[in-house]
Protein backbone atom coordinates (compact mmCIF):
# COMPACT_ATOMS: atom_id res chain seq x y z
CA UNK A 1 0.00 0.00 0.00
CA UNK A 2 1.53 3.46 -0.83
CA UNK A 3 2.03 5.52 1.49
CA UNK A 4 -0.19 9.01 1.58
CA UNK A 5 1.65 12.16 1.94
CA UNK A 6 1.19 13.78 5.94
CA UNK A 7 -1.22 10.70 6.69
CA UNK A 8 0.33 10.43 10.58
CA UNK A 9 1.26 14.03 11.14
CA UNK A 10 -0.37 15.45 13.64
CA UNK A 11 -2.71 18.68 13.69
CA UNK A 12 -0.94 22.12 14.82
CA UNK A 13 -2.34 23.53 17.64
CA UNK A 14 -1.82 27.13 18.43
CA UNK A 15 -3.68 29.90 20.14
CA UNK A 16 -6.68 32.01 18.92
CA UNK A 17 -7.24 28.96 16.55
CA UNK A 18 -11.07 28.67 15.66
CA UNK A 19 -12.11 25.14 16.49
CA UNK A 20 -13.85 23.15 13.63
CA UNK A 21 -14.48 19.40 13.56
CA UNK A 22 -12.27 18.68 10.61
CA UNK A 23 -9.57 19.55 12.92
CA UNK A 24 -10.32 16.78 15.22
CA UNK A 25 -11.20 14.42 12.85
CA UNK A 26 -7.77 14.72 11.30
CA UNK A 27 -6.36 14.62 14.61
CA UNK A 28 -8.14 11.19 15.31
CA UNK A 29 -7.14 9.79 11.80
CA UNK A 30 -3.42 10.32 12.02
CA UNK A 31 -3.70 8.78 15.55
CA UNK A 32 -5.27 5.70 14.23
CA UNK A 33 -2.74 5.53 11.30
CA UNK A 34 0.26 5.75 13.57
CA UNK A 35 -1.50 2.96 15.58
CA UNK A 36 -1.74 1.21 12.13
CA UNK A 37 1.99 1.96 11.05
CA UNK A 38 3.01 0.76 14.31
CA UNK A 39 0.69 -2.85 13.64
CA UNK A 40 2.86 -3.25 10.07
CA UNK A 41 6.43 -2.36 11.27
CA UNK A 42 5.22 -5.62 14.23
CA UNK A 43 7.58 -8.30 13.13
CA UNK A 44 4.90 -10.56 13.35
CA UNK A 45 0.94 -10.67 12.18
CA UNK A 46 -0.60 -7.69 14.93
CA UNK A 47 -4.37 -8.78 13.68
CA UNK A 48 -6.57 -11.33 15.16
CA UNK A 49 -8.84 -12.20 17.90
CA UNK A 50 -7.17 -11.09 21.11
CA UNK A 51 -10.08 -12.08 23.55
CA UNK A 52 -13.44 -14.05 23.55
CA UNK A 53 -15.88 -14.36 26.36
CA UNK A 54 -19.33 -17.16 24.67
CA UNK A 55 -22.15 -17.94 27.09
CA UNK A 56 -20.92 -21.83 27.06
CA UNK A 57 -24.73 -22.90 28.59
CA UNK A 58 -26.47 -20.70 25.65
CA UNK A 59 -23.92 -22.24 23.32
CA UNK A 60 -25.27 -25.60 24.15
CA UNK A 61 -28.86 -24.80 23.14
CA UNK A 62 -27.41 -23.22 19.90
CA UNK A 63 -27.66 -19.49 20.96
CA UNK A 64 -24.42 -17.91 20.38
CA UNK A 65 -23.69 -14.81 22.36
CA UNK A 66 -20.82 -12.62 22.17
CA UNK A 67 -20.91 -10.40 25.46
CA UNK A 68 -17.38 -9.45 25.13
CA UNK A 69 -14.80 -9.98 22.24
CA UNK A 70 -11.11 -7.94 21.63
CA UNK A 71 -10.59 -8.40 17.57
CA UNK A 72 -8.22 -6.60 15.29
CA UNK A 73 -9.20 -7.07 12.11
CA UNK A 74 -6.61 -6.74 9.24
CA UNK A 75 -7.50 -3.64 7.83
CA UNK A 76 -6.37 -2.40 12.19
CA UNK A 77 -9.57 -2.04 12.97
CA UNK A 78 -10.57 -2.70 16.34
CA UNK A 79 -13.80 -4.53 17.34
CA UNK A 80 -13.98 -3.76 21.00
CA UNK A 81 -17.59 -5.23 22.67
CA UNK A 82 -18.86 -3.54 24.87
CA UNK A 83 -15.99 -0.65 24.32
CA UNK A 84 -16.81 0.68 21.18
CA UNK A 85 -19.12 -2.57 19.65
CA UNK A 86 -22.68 -3.46 20.65
CA UNK A 87 -22.95 -6.89 21.58
CA UNK A 88 -24.24 -9.40 19.03
CA UNK A 89 -26.07 -12.75 19.04
CA UNK A 90 -26.71 -15.25 16.41
CA UNK A 91 -29.02 -18.79 16.66
CA UNK A 92 -26.93 -21.36 14.80
CA UNK A 93 -30.05 -23.93 14.98
CA UNK A 94 -31.43 -21.79 12.22
CA UNK A 95 -29.08 -22.12 9.80
CA UNK A 96 -30.40 -25.54 9.31
CA UNK A 97 -26.76 -27.17 9.04
CA UNK A 98 -24.98 -29.84 11.81
CA UNK A 99 -21.82 -27.68 11.22
CA UNK A 100 -21.88 -24.07 11.42
CA UNK A 101 -18.98 -21.14 10.58
CA UNK A 102 -19.70 -18.08 11.43
CA UNK A 103 -18.37 -14.65 10.52
CA UNK A 104 -18.28 -11.29 12.17
CA UNK A 105 -19.32 -8.74 9.71
CA UNK A 106 -18.32 -4.98 10.39
CA UNK A 107 -21.41 -3.45 8.99
CA UNK A 108 -20.52 0.17 7.78
CA UNK A 109 -22.73 1.79 9.55
CA UNK A 110 -22.52 3.15 13.38
CA UNK A 111 -24.80 4.33 16.19
CA UNK A 112 -24.95 7.10 17.78
CA UNK A 113 -25.07 6.87 22.09
CA UNK A 114 -25.24 9.66 24.50
CA UNK A 115 -23.76 8.91 27.45
CA UNK A 116 -26.80 9.18 30.70
CA UNK A 117 -27.13 12.60 32.91
CA UNK A 118 -24.82 10.15 35.37
CA UNK A 119 -22.01 10.19 33.68
CA UNK A 120 -20.34 13.00 35.20
CA UNK A 121 -17.45 15.34 33.05
CA UNK A 122 -19.25 13.78 29.73
CA UNK A 123 -22.83 14.56 29.97
CA UNK A 124 -23.82 15.50 26.75
CA UNK A 125 -21.09 13.79 24.22
CA UNK A 126 -22.28 11.81 21.98
CA UNK A 127 -20.19 8.42 20.59
CA UNK A 128 -20.09 6.34 17.78
CA UNK A 129 -20.49 2.91 18.39
CA UNK A 130 -20.12 -0.06 16.04
CA UNK A 131 -22.58 -2.80 14.58
CA UNK A 132 -21.67 -6.03 13.64
CA UNK A 133 -23.36 -9.12 12.44
CA UNK A 134 -22.54 -12.53 13.35
CA UNK A 135 -23.63 -14.82 10.27
CA UNK A 136 -22.88 -18.16 9.03
CA UNK A 137 -22.22 -16.47 5.60
CA UNK A 138 -18.80 -15.94 4.79
CA UNK A 139 -19.72 -12.47 2.93
CA UNK A 140 -22.52 -9.37 3.52
CA UNK A 141 -24.03 -6.57 1.46
CA UNK A 142 -23.63 -4.15 4.26
CA UNK A 143 -20.75 -5.22 5.44
CA UNK A 144 -17.23 -3.33 5.49
CA UNK A 145 -14.84 -5.95 6.80
CA UNK A 146 -15.46 -9.68 7.57
CA UNK A 147 -13.30 -12.23 10.05
CA UNK A 148 -13.86 -15.74 10.26
CA UNK A 149 -14.31 -16.01 13.85
CA UNK A 150 -15.42 -20.60 14.27
CA UNK A 151 -16.81 -23.27 13.50
CA UNK A 152 -19.56 -24.86 15.35
CA UNK A 153 -20.83 -28.37 15.24
CA UNK A 154 -24.20 -29.61 16.12
CA UNK A 155 -23.49 -33.55 18.22
CA UNK A 156 -26.58 -36.61 17.40
CA UNK A 157 -27.70 -35.24 21.09
CA UNK A 158 -28.63 -31.85 19.69
CA UNK A 159 -26.14 -29.91 21.67
CA UNK A 160 -23.61 -27.34 19.71
CA UNK A 161 -19.80 -27.11 20.89
CA UNK A 162 -17.03 -25.38 18.97
CA UNK A 163 -14.80 -27.84 16.87
CA UNK A 164 -10.79 -27.39 17.23
CA UNK A 165 -9.68 -27.77 14.01
CA UNK A 166 -10.40 -24.24 13.26
CA UNK A 167 -8.56 -21.60 14.82
CA UNK A 168 -8.84 -17.86 13.64
CA UNK A 169 -6.02 -15.65 13.38
CA UNK A 170 -5.24 -14.74 16.62
CA UNK A 171 -3.29 -11.82 18.42
CA UNK A 172 -2.18 -13.82 21.55
CA UNK A 173 -2.68 -17.44 23.06
CA UNK A 174 -4.55 -17.93 25.97
CA UNK A 175 -7.04 -15.49 26.28
CA UNK A 176 -9.45 -16.86 23.52
CA UNK A 177 -11.14 -19.05 25.84
CA UNK A 178 -12.58 -21.38 24.32
CA UNK A 179 -10.65 -21.35 21.31
CA UNK A 180 -6.46 -23.45 21.48
CA UNK A 181 -8.22 -25.64 24.37
CA UNK A 182 -7.98 -29.07 22.50
CA UNK A 183 -4.48 -28.08 20.90
CA UNK A 184 -3.02 -26.43 24.32
CA UNK A 185 -4.72 -30.16 25.72
CA UNK A 186 -2.76 -32.15 23.15
CA UNK A 187 0.49 -30.14 23.77
CA UNK A 188 -0.17 -31.16 27.25
CA UNK A 189 0.02 -35.18 26.56
CA UNK A 190 2.63 -34.40 24.13
CA UNK A 191 4.75 -33.29 26.48
CA UNK A 192 3.84 -35.83 29.09
CA UNK A 193 4.47 -38.69 27.11
CA UNK A 194 8.29 -37.85 25.20
CA UNK A 195 9.57 -36.72 29.19
CA UNK A 196 9.03 -40.03 30.11
CA UNK A 197 10.13 -41.70 27.09
CA UNK A 198 13.28 -39.68 27.48
CA UNK A 199 13.72 -40.06 31.37
CA UNK A 200 13.88 -43.68 30.85
CA UNK A 201 16.17 -43.47 27.90
CA UNK A 202 18.75 -41.33 29.71
CA UNK A 203 18.28 -43.66 32.85
CA UNK A 204 18.64 -46.87 31.41
CA UNK A 205 20.89 -46.32 27.92
CA UNK A 206 24.57 -46.10 29.95
CA UNK A 207 26.24 -46.93 27.15
CA UNK A 208 24.82 -45.17 24.17
CA UNK A 209 27.16 -42.07 24.47
CA UNK A 210 25.54 -40.01 21.55
CA UNK A 211 22.07 -41.35 22.06
CA UNK A 212 22.08 -40.01 25.88
CA UNK A 213 23.37 -36.58 24.57
CA UNK A 214 20.18 -36.28 22.00
CA UNK A 215 18.41 -37.84 24.56
CA UNK A 216 19.23 -35.00 27.32
CA UNK A 217 18.69 -32.08 24.82
CA UNK A 218 15.18 -33.33 23.63
CA UNK A 219 14.38 -33.53 27.49
CA UNK A 220 15.53 -29.90 28.21
CA UNK A 221 13.83 -28.82 24.86
CA UNK A 222 10.55 -30.81 26.64
CA UNK A 223 11.22 -28.74 29.99
CA UNK A 224 11.19 -25.36 28.37
CA UNK A 225 7.67 -26.23 26.06
CA UNK A 226 6.07 -27.16 29.16
CA UNK A 227 7.16 -23.80 30.68
CA UNK A 228 5.89 -22.21 28.17
CA UNK A 229 2.78 -23.68 28.53
CA UNK A 230 2.71 -23.44 32.59
CA UNK A 231 2.98 -19.30 31.86
CA UNK A 232 0.30 -18.94 29.18
CA UNK A 233 -1.94 -21.18 32.02
CA UNK A 234 -0.46 -17.96 34.46
CA UNK A 235 -2.03 -14.95 31.87
CA UNK A 236 1.26 -14.64 30.10
CA UNK A 237 -0.47 -14.77 26.83
CA UNK A 238 2.72 -15.06 23.71
CA UNK A 239 2.02 -14.31 19.86
CA UNK A 240 0.86 -17.91 18.56
CA UNK A 241 4.00 -17.65 16.43
CA UNK A 242 6.35 -18.23 19.46
CA UNK A 243 4.31 -21.28 20.32
CA UNK A 244 4.45 -22.61 16.91
CA UNK A 245 8.00 -21.81 16.66
CA UNK A 246 8.59 -23.52 20.55
CA UNK A 247 6.64 -26.52 18.89
CA UNK A 248 8.91 -26.67 15.96
CA UNK A 249 11.68 -26.80 17.85
CA UNK A 250 10.38 -29.59 19.94
CA UNK A 251 9.59 -31.34 16.68
CA UNK A 252 13.38 -30.61 15.74
CA UNK A 253 14.45 -31.85 18.85
CA UNK A 254 12.55 -35.39 18.96
CA UNK A 255 13.88 -35.75 15.00
CA UNK A 256 17.48 -35.82 16.35
CA UNK A 257 16.90 -38.04 19.20
CA UNK A 258 15.26 -40.77 16.95
CA UNK A 259 17.74 -40.11 14.33
CA UNK A 260 15.48 -38.69 12.12
CA UNK A 261 16.03 -36.70 9.36
CA UNK A 262 14.70 -32.87 10.61
CA UNK A 263 15.39 -31.34 7.01
CA UNK A 264 11.81 -31.03 6.51
CA UNK A 265 10.23 -29.68 9.85
CA UNK A 266 6.29 -29.71 8.72
CA UNK A 267 4.86 -26.53 7.50
CA UNK A 268 5.59 -22.99 7.45
CA UNK A 269 4.00 -20.62 10.16
CA UNK A 270 0.79 -19.45 8.11
CA UNK A 271 -1.39 -16.85 10.52
CA UNK A 272 -4.61 -17.37 8.80
CA UNK A 273 -4.24 -21.09 8.48
CA UNK A 274 -2.87 -21.89 12.15
CA UNK A 275 -4.74 -24.52 13.05
CA UNK A 276 -3.62 -26.35 10.02
CA UNK A 277 0.50 -25.66 10.40
CA UNK A 278 -0.33 -26.70 14.43
CA UNK A 279 -1.83 -30.17 13.00
CA UNK A 280 1.12 -31.14 10.85
CA UNK A 281 3.72 -30.65 13.85
CA UNK A 282 1.30 -32.12 16.98
CA UNK A 283 0.25 -35.19 14.69
CA UNK A 284 4.29 -35.84 14.17
CA UNK A 285 4.99 -35.09 17.52
CA UNK A 286 1.98 -37.56 18.70
CA UNK A 287 3.20 -40.30 16.54
CA UNK A 288 6.91 -40.19 18.05
CA UNK A 289 5.51 -40.11 21.65
CA UNK A 290 3.31 -43.31 21.21
CA UNK A 291 6.88 -44.88 19.68
CA UNK A 292 8.28 -46.49 23.31
CA UNK A 293 11.82 -46.76 23.95
CA UNK A 294 13.68 -49.51 21.67
CA UNK A 295 14.90 -52.27 23.82
CA UNK A 296 18.74 -52.14 23.86
CA UNK A 297 20.42 -55.45 23.27
CA UNK A 298 22.58 -55.60 26.74
CA UNK A 299 22.18 -55.72 30.35
CA UNK A 300 24.31 -54.30 33.02
CA UNK A 301 26.01 -56.17 35.96
CA UNK A 302 25.00 -56.01 39.26
CA UNK A 303 27.21 -55.95 42.32
CA UNK A 304 26.73 -58.24 44.92
CA UNK A 305 28.34 -59.56 47.56
CA UNK A 306 32.17 -59.00 46.49
CA UNK A 307 30.73 -60.33 42.98
CA UNK A 308 29.76 -58.79 39.66
CA UNK A 309 27.05 -60.94 38.01
CA UNK A 310 24.78 -60.82 34.79
CA UNK A 311 21.22 -62.86 34.37
CA UNK A 312 21.65 -64.75 30.99
CA UNK A 313 17.73 -64.26 29.13
CA UNK A 314 16.46 -66.04 26.61
CA UNK A 315 17.57 -63.34 23.82
CA UNK A 316 21.67 -63.72 25.65
CA UNK A 317 21.36 -67.68 24.95
CA UNK A 318 19.85 -67.33 21.53
CA UNK A 319 22.52 -65.04 20.38
CA UNK A 320 24.94 -65.55 17.38
CA UNK A 321 27.42 -63.33 19.54
CA UNK A 322 27.72 -62.16 22.77
CA UNK A 323 30.23 -59.65 23.83
CA UNK A 324 31.36 -58.35 27.57
CA UNK A 325 31.72 -53.90 27.73
CA UNK A 326 33.26 -52.28 29.97
CA UNK A 327 32.83 -48.86 30.41
CA UNK A 328 35.51 -47.21 31.79
CA UNK A 329 35.26 -44.14 33.86
CA UNK A 330 37.32 -41.96 31.82
CA UNK A 331 38.50 -42.72 27.89
CA UNK A 332 42.40 -42.52 28.50
CA UNK A 333 41.95 -45.29 31.85
CA UNK A 334 44.26 -48.52 30.50
CA UNK A 335 42.81 -51.68 31.68
CA UNK A 336 44.63 -54.54 33.00
CA UNK A 337 42.21 -57.72 33.02
CA UNK A 338 44.96 -60.00 33.78
CA UNK A 339 43.39 -62.50 36.75
CA UNK A 340 40.06 -61.53 35.53
CA UNK A 341 38.18 -64.52 35.01
CA UNK A 342 34.19 -65.10 33.76
CA UNK A 343 32.28 -68.03 35.14
CA UNK A 344 29.37 -69.90 35.87
CA UNK A 345 28.20 -69.31 39.84
CA UNK A 346 29.20 -72.61 40.39
CA UNK A 347 32.81 -72.36 38.14
CA UNK A 348 34.11 -69.72 39.44
CA UNK A 349 35.60 -70.66 42.31
CA UNK A 350 37.28 -73.79 40.35
CA UNK A 351 38.62 -71.69 37.78
CA UNK A 352 41.00 -70.35 40.08
CA UNK A 353 41.30 -73.33 42.33
CA UNK A 354 42.27 -75.61 39.18
CA UNK A 355 43.91 -72.56 37.11
CA UNK A 356 41.32 -72.56 34.72
CA UNK A 357 40.81 -70.32 31.93
CA UNK A 358 37.33 -69.71 32.75
CA UNK A 359 34.74 -68.28 29.79
CA UNK A 360 37.33 -67.25 27.36
CA UNK A 361 37.44 -63.40 26.32
CA UNK A 362 38.81 -61.44 23.86
CA UNK A 363 39.63 -57.83 23.33
CA UNK A 364 38.36 -56.41 20.26
CA UNK A 365 39.80 -52.69 19.04
CA UNK A 366 37.35 -52.05 16.32
CA UNK A 367 34.06 -54.11 15.94
CA UNK A 368 33.27 -55.06 13.12
CA UNK A 369 29.63 -53.60 13.12
CA UNK A 370 28.18 -50.31 13.23
CA UNK A 371 27.26 -49.06 17.49
CA UNK A 372 26.41 -46.33 19.34
CA UNK A 373 28.36 -46.23 22.16
CA UNK A 374 30.56 -44.11 24.22
CA UNK A 375 34.58 -43.86 23.14
CA UNK A 376 35.05 -45.08 26.72
CA UNK A 377 33.57 -48.53 26.03
CA UNK A 378 35.77 -51.56 25.31
CA UNK A 379 34.67 -54.83 23.53
CA UNK A 380 35.60 -58.44 24.34
CA UNK A 381 34.28 -61.13 22.42
CA UNK A 382 32.95 -63.92 24.37
CA UNK A 383 34.24 -67.16 23.29
CA UNK A 384 31.63 -70.29 23.17
CA UNK A 385 33.02 -73.24 24.75
CA UNK A 386 32.24 -75.75 27.43
CA UNK A 387 32.30 -72.75 30.49
CA UNK A 388 29.80 -70.37 28.27
CA UNK A 389 27.66 -73.82 28.04
CA UNK A 390 27.52 -74.03 32.07
CA UNK A 391 26.63 -70.54 32.66
CA UNK A 392 24.02 -70.76 29.66
CA UNK A 393 22.20 -73.68 31.73
CA UNK A 394 22.74 -71.56 35.16
CA UNK A 395 21.32 -68.56 33.45
CA UNK A 396 23.90 -66.66 35.24
CA UNK A 397 27.52 -65.23 34.62
CA UNK A 398 29.88 -63.89 37.53
CA UNK A 399 33.40 -62.33 38.35
CA UNK A 400 34.97 -61.26 41.30
CA UNK A 401 34.78 -57.34 41.40
CA UNK A 402 38.38 -56.56 40.90
CA UNK A 403 40.14 -53.31 41.98
CA UNK A 404 41.13 -52.86 38.24
CA UNK A 405 37.41 -52.55 37.70
CA UNK A 406 37.18 -50.02 40.17
CA UNK A 407 34.60 -47.00 38.93
CA UNK A 408 33.88 -49.27 35.56
CA UNK A 409 30.53 -50.58 34.29
CA UNK A 410 30.24 -54.19 32.88
CA UNK A 411 27.28 -55.24 30.31
CA UNK A 412 26.78 -58.07 28.50
CA UNK A 413 26.02 -57.07 24.78
CA UNK A 414 24.50 -59.67 22.20
CA UNK A 415 23.71 -59.86 18.74
CA UNK A 416 21.13 -62.01 16.88
CA UNK A 417 21.87 -61.54 13.29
Amino acid sequence: MKKAAYQSSRVHWHMGQALLPEHFYAQEKSLREEVALLSRLSPVPSWGLGTLELDGFQLQKGILSVQEMSLVMPSGTIIDIPGNTAPATLNLNATGASVAPVYVHLESGYEVVALGAGDAGEEGIERIVQKIELSSNATSETAAQSFKLALFECGPDGVWSLRADYLPPLVCVGRSAPLFEEQRRRMRAIARALRQTLLDEVEQNHLAGDSQSAAKQALRGVFAFVELLDDIEQGIAPHPYGVFRALRALYADVCVFRGIDPAELGPRYKHEELAECLEVLLKELEEQAQIGRQSVPYVAFTQKEGMLECALGPEVKRARDVFLLIKKPQVSTRLDLGGVKLASPTRLHTTYERALKGIPFTRIDSPPFHHGFSSNVEFFAISPGQEWDYAIREGKVVLFDAPQLAGSRLYLYWRSE
